[in-house]
This record gives C-alpha cells, structure tokens and sequence, in this order.
C-alpha cells in the first residue's frame, strides 16, 4: 500500500446513482437461519421469497392491529416476528 494517494485528478460522484436501490443485509441467528433453510427447503423454495411473506403477513398483521410502526421499532421487528413464526420449531428460541 502507498503512504500516499493522488486523487487529484478524481471526480466526485462518479459513481452515485440517486435512484440506486439497495438491498439491506439481514443476519440470522444460527438456529434461526438453520430453521428457515429447512423451512424452504420442505416447500421446495428459495429463502428470501418466504423470509419475504412472513415479513409482509407480520407488516400486514401489524397495521390490521393497529399497532404503530416507526423507524424506531422496526430495530425490534426482528424477534417478535421469529418467536412467533418459529413457535412450531423443535429448537429452544431466547
């Protein structure tokens, strides 16, 4: 690696797209991420298409309850959604 860069002759934005979209990364715990490949794996389908339903069913559920959503809760989207989706897997969940 160079102690120093010439970035001189560098264009800002070169590369930024406005209207990009991104996919956002979700990690899985372990016993949760085993639990959904053997899930898919049964209906004979891919993860992301059934990850993708349940989210929407819960979204769906959500918002027929009534329940608000802000940016805020959605850090804590993760668990009620998976103890509720996973109560019939045969693995001890937190």
């Amino acid at each position: 690696m160079k102690k120093e860069y010439d970035f001189s002759k560098g264009e800002r934005g070169k590369f930024f797209r406005p209207d990009a979209e991104l996919n956002i990364p979700v990690y899985l715990e372990p016993q949760i991420a085993d639990a959904v490949r053997e899930h898919a794996r049964r209906r004979n389908t891919d993860i992301s298409p059934l990850v993708n339903a349940w989210l929407r069913k819960d979204l769906r559920e959500r918002q027929r309850l009534k329940v608000k959503t802000s940016v805020a809760s959605f850090s804590n989207l993760r668990l009620p959604i998976f103890e509720f989706r996973f109560s019939n897997f045969p693995f001890a969940g937190p």
